[in-house]
């Protein structure tokens, strides 16, 4: 059942447009992030700084993926489930927000 809604999915939806999705997604999740820190008067350009890293260091990784997917078809799903991983670790972190 899950493997048949990931592939109806995946045809419905291109791997770029899960890419746009996540980026909005890391922008928020800093924003949100930034807004928190300072409401609780604990902003620090460190930790802005760390967690921008590691948000571009993913940003990379998944250019990357798109990229292979392309060059190789046959990873194109593998890609799609890790992309989707992605958007809900995302997700969960706008809430932990």
């Amino acid at each position: 059942m899950e493997m048949e809604f990931l592939l109806k999915l995946k045809e419905e939806i291109t791997l770029e447009t899960i890419y746009y999705v996540f980026t909005i997604l890391v922008a928020t999740d800093i924003l949100t992030g930034v807004i928190k820190a300072w409401k609780k008067g604990d902003f620090k350009s460190r930790s802005l700084r760390d967690g921008m890293f590691g948000s571009l260091a993913e940003l990379i990784l998944l250019v990357l993926c798109i990229l292979a997917s392309k060059l190789v078809p046959v990873t194109s799903f593998i890609v799609f489930v890790v992309l989707l991983v992605m958007i809900f670790k995302e997700l969960s972190s706008i809430v932990e927000n």
